[in-house]
């Protein structure tokens, strides 16, 4: 049984992912494709092993297969500026604000970010059952940022390297560690706090599925 709910889930995650990264930029994205590998899971699990009314512990059972549980994901395109006679070497700039240096170097980083929620110790105590609506009321843990990366693969004609007298442009290696330093500098900066809600609605239209599956009416997010 772990088994193929190990596989199922993962075959889901690799739908949403694909779903997600072929799309144009869409800074928000409903996960309808793990939602429905969430619900379908969880009613089969139901079927096999329950037959008798919902409880507070089926459901957190249920939220804990979730393990992360991704809601949204973000891309963003940061413009890495290098210039050698800079101290700091890398900052971020407006591509307005050009001017042509000893050595410099212009570098798109593609960078996407999954956040949502980590469930796999979410206690019963975060669970409160509503016997006469028949719905859950849960505290889900903070905003968790999942997983996060950047486009592997860059598009030589969108880098500028400038470089004066007999100095070489800038190489190869030095515009990919332009670009993983760009990229862990970015992924410092919690940006969750500005798409928050999305973040919460997404994780409330899953949420509440499961809690149908289980035979619940549905469920409703509360703050702690």
């Amino acid at each position: 049984m772990s088994l193929f709910i190990y596989l199922f889930r993962n075959f889901a995650v690799t739908c949403f992912i694909h779903h997600t990264m072929s799309r144009p930029y869409n800074p928000h994205i409903t996960p309808m494709i793990v939602a429905t590998a969430l619900i379908a899971i969880t009613t089969w699990l139901v079927a096999c092993t329950t037959s008798h009314e919902p409880s507070a512990d089926d459901f957190v059972a249920a939220l804990k297969q979730s393990a992360d549980l991704v809601t949204t994901e973000v891309k963003v395109r940061k413009i890495a500026y290098y210039d050698s006679g800079s101290s700091d070497h890398i900052t971020l700039t407006d591509p307005t604000t050009w001017r042509i240096g000893e050595r410099r170097c212009i570098v798109p980083v593609d960078i996407w970010m999954r956040y949502g929620y980590d469930l796999r110790h979410i206690e019963l105590s975060a669970v409160r059952i509503d016997q006469e609506r028949k719905t859950v009321e849960v505290r889900l843990p903070h905003i968790k940022l999942i997983d996060s990366g950047y486009d592997p693969d860059i598009n030589p004609d969108e880098v500028v390297s400038i470089a004066t007298g007999l100095r070489d442009a800038v190489g190869h290696e030095t515009i990919e560690r332009i670009r993983r330093e760009t990229y862990e500098e970015t992924i410092k900066q919690d940006i969750s706090t500005d798409i928050e809600a999305d973040i919460q609605n997404n994780a409330q239209w899953v949420i509440s599925g499961i809690a149908r599956s289980l035979g619940f009416e549905g469920a409703e997010i509360v703050e702690y």
